[in-house]
């Protein structure tokens, strides 16, 4: 007898979600509604992983980071591959895992976006856009003493 590879799309069981990124998820689904949510998972497990152990200064678990920068991106409205990168940000920087094993378990578009992200300490910025218009949209600013960095 054959062996099944496919499941029925309405048969598939979503992957158990960690409390620890449940919110991160969440915000996710309700911009991606009919998405899965197994690449957040599954980066959200791998950074855990490499992240076991560490500790903040302040000695709350170093993983709180990544999942805040996940939740800030996934607040953002951006897809899967954005949180995932989001969520192994640091496993490159502060770890032993390598930007290879990233590509290898999450494709060439995560990878990248973490090496992206481990380089932007190394870009220097010569110019800041700053206005101080009262017609600057209030979503995109933030304001600084009477000036709006757009």
């Amino acid at each position: 007898m054959a062996t099944v590879t496919r499941v029925l799309p309405w048969r598939r069981s979503a992957a158990p979600v960690h409390t620890e990124i449940q919110g991160v998820v969440d915000r996710y689904k309700a911009r991606w509604p009919r998405s899965s949510s197994e690449l957040l998972v599954r980066a959200y497990e791998t950074a855990n992983a490499a992240h076991e152990g560490q500790r903040r200064k302040s000695g709350e678990a170093y993983i709180l980071h990544p999942v805040a920068v996940a939740s800030v991106v996934a607040e953002m409205g951006l897809d899967d591959v954005s949180i995932a990168a989001a969520l192994l940000h640091d496993a490159v920087e502060d770890t032993s895992a390598e930007l290879a094993d990233i590509q290898r378990e999450f494709g060439h578009d995560v990878a990248a976006l973490v090496d992206g992200v481990t380089k932007l300490d190394r870009v220097r910025f010569a110019t800041c856009l700053l206005y101080t218009s009262d017609a600057a949209d209030e979503e995109d600013s933030v304001d600084l003493g009477g000036r709006r960095i757009i």
